[in-house]
């Protein structure tokens, strides 16, 4: 497995074992002093009159003859436990310090000496220069998840050691590591105990905020794309097949179809209305009326003691034959349909030119084949459903308050988008300006209608129940 191990170098990393000391250059003795941390080695001083950066330069120039000093014991650490692990000799990657103007603390030059030193043991070694400033969180935070990336594409498994360099370096490290199950490890420089450290717990917070904020808009589809449980997962795809009507819609005939159906395009209504997809929401505002309108067809022809055989409708046409279409057929079908309407509707209907055609003197230019918009005509010419024709009539008007007009505000705003013949953008206000209400309230009083018509009817709130669950799993997994 190709293995990598990074590194953040810091002003301890090089030190020098104290039984070498004695063959220390003077003049470099004078820069170094005991390691608090491990009285066995000595490290460079921070009170001199001479610079970190300046002395760490001196050290790189003269590493020829002082090579044999020289020592990288926490970098060491972490190669053994490596080996012992994963049976592996890691590339190494040292990340140092080198700002834009070099500042006095900087450890470009410390890198330079364990890329020597390393190089000479048989590892492949690279040195990456950190020019951010070493303080600025936001900006390390994102420039190491850019530079671990990049090594994150060429090796299997990451392996970082991370005790050198500022605390916000180290805490940079720390969120560039994020989900990225990397392997950090946490090495004691006074007892030289390794402990590797698990982000898990922090992981799952910065999860569950981020799940709980997608569910308040219903993105199912990003939730699946975060390192979440399978089980998430899954409920999260249930979600997305009842938004796309992927399963089929069960029920013993058309009505117990028809009413799931209309369940299911309610909510997803409101969730196109949450999510900000106002072009969508009149396209779904539209098909909601034109499975209403069907439904309370069928009732009506089912009250009536037109359908048999379940779904099918029988009649007989004007030459006296006798005709049975299913009801899907029925409404899709227009010679079918003015078959039935000639045949059980005669006193509302006369032919012209082989049009049916309404006989009431407001609706006489209204075809049959005129879509959504035929029913709420017929209804209102039987005066029967007067709570929906209502309703929607309160969605369907124009500018002059005229219902089922062409010019209707619905009409104009369905044209104007991708979903009619043009291209302009729907927003939140044209919906407003269409239905007149709030979305709450509009969904709420046609739940209302519903129910008060199909006894059967039992509305399910399905996408916040799915989302109940999901928090669920993600509060207790």
């Amino acid at each position: 497995m190709k293995t990598a191990l990074i590194i953040t170098l810091g002003n301890r990393d090089l030190q020098i074992k104290k039984e070498k000391f004695n063959l220390v250059p003077g003049k470099i003795q004078q820069y170094l002093e005991k390691n608090n941390d491990d009285e066995n080695f000595f490290i460079i001083r921070k009170d001199n009159s001479k610079s970190f950066l300046d002395i760490s330069k001196e050290l790189n120039q003269s590493y020829n003859e002082l090579r044999v000093l020289f020592d990288f014991p926490l970098i060491n650490i972490a190669l053994n436990e490596i080996n012992n692990e994963a049976n592996a000799k890691p590339d190494l990657f040292l990340f140092a310090t080198a700002q834009e103007n070099l500042d006095k603390q900087d450890c470009i030059y410390i890198a330079q000496i364990a890329c020597k030193h390393f190089q000479e043991k048989g590892y492949l070694v690279s040195i990456i220069k950190i020019k951010q400033n070493p303080t600025n969180i936001p900006l390390l935070a994102e420039f190491f998840f850019g530079e671990f990336q990049k090594i994150k594409n060429n090796y299997q498994r990451l392996y970082i050691e991370n005790a050198g360099g500022t605390p916000q370096i180290r805490t940079a490290t720390h969120f560039a590591g994020l989900f990225q199950n990397y392997t950090y490890y946490n090495i004691n420089a006074r007892n030289k105990k390794v402990e590797v450290v698990s982000f898990q717990a922090l992981e799952k917070l910065v999860l569950k905020e981020i799940c709980e904020n997608m569910l308040k808009v219903h993105d199912y589809e990003g939730i699946r794309q975060i390192p979440v449980s399978d089980e998430i997962k899954q409920k999260a795809g249930e979600a997305l097949k009842l938004y796309n009507l992927e399963d089929s819609i069960k029920g013993n005939n058309y009505i117990e179809r028809s009413l799931r159906a209309i369940n299911l395009l309610i909510e997803n209504l409101k969730v196109c209305y949450i999510q900000g997809r106002y072009a969508d929401v009149v396209g779904r505002l539209f098909r909601i009326e034109e499975a209403v309108w069907y439904a309370l067809f069928y009732k009506l022809l089912k009250d009536s003691g037109c359908i048999v055989d379940k779904d099918k409708v029988a009649w007989k046409n004007e030459d006296g034959k006798s005709e049975r279409k299913n009801f899907n057929e029925l409404i899709s079908n227009n010679d079918a349909r003015r078959s039935f309407l000639k045949a059980n509707y005669s006193d509302q209907f006369e032919e012209c030119n082989g049009n049916l055609y309404f006989k009431n003197e407001e609706f006489k230019k209204v075809p049959t084949n005129s879509g959504k918009n035929f029913y709420w005509y017929f209804f209102k010419s039987i005066n029967k459903f007067n709570g929906f024709t209502e309703f929607f009539s309160a969605i369907n008007k124009n500018k002059k308050g005229e219902p089922y007009k062409s010019d209707s505000i619905l009409n104009q705003v369905r044209n104007k988008s991708y979903l009619g013949h043009g291209f302009e953008g729907v927003g939140e206000k044209d919906i407003k300006n269409i239905l007149g209400k709030d979305l709450k309230a509009f969904t709420y009083d046609l739940i209302n209608l519903l129910k008060n018509e199909f006894a059967d009817f039992q509305y399910e709130e399905v996408f916040t129940q799915k989302t109940e669950e999901i928090k669920r799993l993600i509060t207790n997994g």
